[in-house]
Formats: C-alpha cells, structure tokens, sequence
C-alpha cells in the first residue's frame, strides 16, 4: 500500500518473457500502470511521503541486478546504481524521503548470497555516497533512525563464512542529511 492508502504496488506476470513486473493500482478506480523500468522487480518500497518507488531488479535476460528510483507523479524512472556480481539489493527510505539506504554486495558466494557488502546513500535527487567500505564483512538490513542514523547488521567474513551478526549504528554527522557527492565518497 502507498502510505496515504490511495495506491497498491504489486508484481505481476505479464508473460514467461516479461515476469516480475512492477504494476501500481489505484484503489479507488481500479486503474492499473505497469511502469517502464527495463528490470524484473525482485524488490520495492514506497518513500514515506508516497512519491517514489525504490525497486530492485534484474535487467531481462542478463545477470545485472539494477536499482532504480520510480516518480509516482510523473511516471518516469531512473536506474540509480547496477551490481558487479549477482545478488539482490536490500534498502530503506529514510523517515523525510530524501535518502534510500541501500546494501550493495561486492562480492557472493553460492546462490547469489553476499559475502561481502556495503552500506551506500542514493539521493532522491540523484546524489550517491559510500557509508562503509568494509572487504571482510556484510552489512545488511540497513534501517533509519531518525534522519542522521542508520542501524545496520554487520557480519564478519573468513573463508567464505559468515560469523554472528551485531547491531551497529552509522552516524551520519551532525548533519541532518548525508553528504552529497557525485561519485561516492564518505562522510
């Protein structure tokens, strides 16, 4: 459901060649819209404010999982970011709907699982930052509290095993919002 109850975010199978579609339904007239993401959606959320859908994808036959950012409003998307290796994004809006929190695995090990992971920040406006940078470890379940903290779980990795997980807190800076840089970087 979009936050004000007026719209439902499904997947829909339109065909064996067009699976996992993303399809928003107006409630009250039962209108449909299949947006044109270029993805097969694995995963979405709405922003609290209900103007935009993050989704999660694979980009049709290929191996490239792709995040993009769909305009409620205007009907238009933006792919935000694309995966090296083949494993699904996890994320979450922050609370005023400026940021999306995302895992980006860096690397996988057997069924697509993450054996090594980072935390990012992608701008509703189209900026991007690296949060963590972290070769022995998967963060995952990135979670705002308020707008200047993240709760993430952190798992340490040797030899391709995971150890026990541990709540740990990013602090975004006495910033109400992270930093904005093009091309990543850390705040």
């Amino acid at each position: 459901w979009s936050p004000d109850g007026k719209q439902i975010a499904c997947k829909v199978w339109e065909s064996i060649k067009r699976p996992w579609l993303l399809c928003v339904v107006d409630v009250a007239t039962g209108r449909s819209f299949v947006p044109d993401l270029q993805c097969l959606v694995m995963n979405y959320e709405w922003s609290p404010d209900g103007r935009s859908i993050a989704v999660g994808g694979v980009l049709p036959g290929s191996e490239t999982n792709v995040l993009s950012l769909y305009n409620v409003r205007t009907r238009t998307s933006r792919l935000v970011d694309t995966l090296s290796v083949f494993s699904d994004y996890q994320f979450g809006w922050s609370p005023d709907s400026r940021y999306l929190a995302v895992q980006r695995p860096t690397r996988v090990v057997d069924e697509e699982e993450p054996s090594a992971a980072d935390i990012w920040i992608f701008g509703a406006s189209g900026t991007r930052c690296q949060l963590t940078d972290t070769p022995d470890y998967v963060e995952s379940e990135p979670q705002w509290i308020g707008t200047d903290r993240l709760l993430v779980l952190r798992q340490p990795i040797q030899n391709n095993r995971r150890g026990g997980e541990t709540p740990t807190v990013l602090e975004l800076g006495r910033e109400r919002s992270p930093p904005s840089t093009p091309s990543g970087g850390s705040p």
